[in-house]
């Protein structure tokens, strides 16, 4: 079988900002140790993996388990541990944002094509994705953190998942991310965010 090496990094001390009290921000990985048998000088696409919880937490059946079934396409798969309440936003996005800026900052050293890293979410995560794919130049991950890699995903997967919050949707997610802001809700609202700028999205 694929030799799998998986590990974990810890995206604040990594990048050498300081975590929110109570947040996470940690990224297991999961890549492909070469194989010289086998096309060893492949670059292969990356993914990284946000899982839902409504902001509240990360689940973990949305987790490896979407990770998982990449990894065995020949994919390298980076799971997000990402701060849920009562951290606020922009941490979960700053780590997203970290964790492409590490995908493509060691794409050498794994053999990863830097142009073929998507993002794929599922339910909050899918939120927190659509954000990554259209505001990961936000003023406050910026004002935090200044990656030295373009971080914009080449591509993401949004399965079921929350995008507003002016129809029926989860209104808890966007309580969870935002408190009581209402002006943040709007200003994150996924349908207010999307631009030419946009990554391409598989919905």
């Amino acid at each position: 079988g694929r030799n799998m090496k998986t590990f974990k990094v810890d995206l604040y001390e990594h990048f050498g900002l300081s975590r929110p009290q109570g947040g996470k921000g940690y990224l297991t990985a999961y890549v492909h140790d070469p194989n010289p048998e086998v096309n060893a000088a492949r670059k292969k696409p990356a993914i990284l993996v946000l899982p839902g919880g409504g902001y509240q937490m990360c689940s973990l059946r949305e987790a490896e388990a979407l990770a998982m079934p990449f990894f065995a396409k020949g994919m390298d798969a980076f799971v997000l541990d990402y701060s849920c309440a009562p951290v606020r936003y922009p941490y979960a996005l700053l780590e997203a944002v970290a964790s492409m800026a590490y995908i493509r900052e060691n794409a050498g050293t794994f053999s990863i094509n830097p142009n073929a890293v998507s993002a794929i979410g599922a339910s909050a995560g899918g939120h927190l994705c659509a954000t990554l794919g259209s505001y990961w130049d936000s003023p406050e991950v910026s004002a935090l953190f200044r990656p030295s890699v373009d971080v914009r995903p080449d591509a993401i997967v949004l399965c079921y998942p929350v995008v507003t919050r002016t129809v029926p949707t989860h209104g808890g997610s966007f309580d969870a991310l935002c408190g009581g802001d209402e002006k943040l809700k709007e200003r994150l609202d996924v349908l207010n965010l999307v631009s030419e700028r946009s990554a391409p999205a598989f919905i």
